[in-house]
């Protein structure tokens, strides 16, 4: 007889808001001491996040679609530590975008019947990362173009542009934290009332 996986939703998006908490101070203490072993720790945490998110996949597939994304979004991350090239990189942020699409998609089904006000916020944070995401880009490219040109009025758009991406990264961050745990509490209140 086969037994089905206890998904348990809320303890496995609990596990994902502590991760992605841990992540942020990672992401902290490698600004202020790059190096290898902060790199390692990341990709570490990232594992962790696919296996929560795998884990989720019983309630939604599109949870593990998420997974294997930015599972392979980690390969690709790790193979550019050797092997640098842009297209490693720009291949693992697209990974990380789609990744993004198909968590954000999940959440909003899963508390779809039970706060749809919180659902479509899923789904805006979606465009959200989109904007934030090009805003990157742009800064990449604005960095590029300013640098070759050595331009000082460039080094000030892209000295703004990277306040403003920061800013935007950080709001972000927050409204994806405060999101997820707001998800968590909804999922917490329908396993005690099933």
């Amino acid at each position: 007889m086969e037994e089905r996986f206890d998904c348990r939703p809320a303890q496995w998006l609990r596990r994902l808001f502590y991760i992605h908490i841990a992540s942020i101070v990672i992401y902290i203490v490698a600004y202020l001491f790059p190096g290898d072993v902060s790199f390692w720790v990341d990709e570490a945490v990232s594992l962790a996040i696919v296996f929560c998110l795998y884990s989720l996949g019983p309630e939604n597939e599109r949870y593990r679609k998420a997974a294997i994304l930015v599972g392979a979004a980690v390969a690709l991350t790790v193979l550019n530590k050797f092997l640098p090239a842009l297209i490693f990189s720009t291949a693992a942020s697209v990974l990380l975008i789609l990744a993004a699409y198909q968590e954000y998609h999940a959440h909003s089904k899963l508390i779809l019947g039970r706060d749809s006000n919180l659902a479509w916020k899923w789904q805006s944070l979606f465009k959200w990362e989109i904007a934030v995401d090009a805003l990157v880009i742009l800064l990449g490219i604005a960095v590029t173009v300013f640098t070759v040109a050595g331009s000082l009025g460039g080094a000030l758009v892209t000295g703004i542009l990277t306040l403003v991406a920061g800013v935007a990264s950080l709001v972000l961050g927050i409204l994806y934290l405060v999101y997820l745990w707001r998800t968590v509490r909804l999922m917490e209140e329908r396993e005690y009332t099933i």
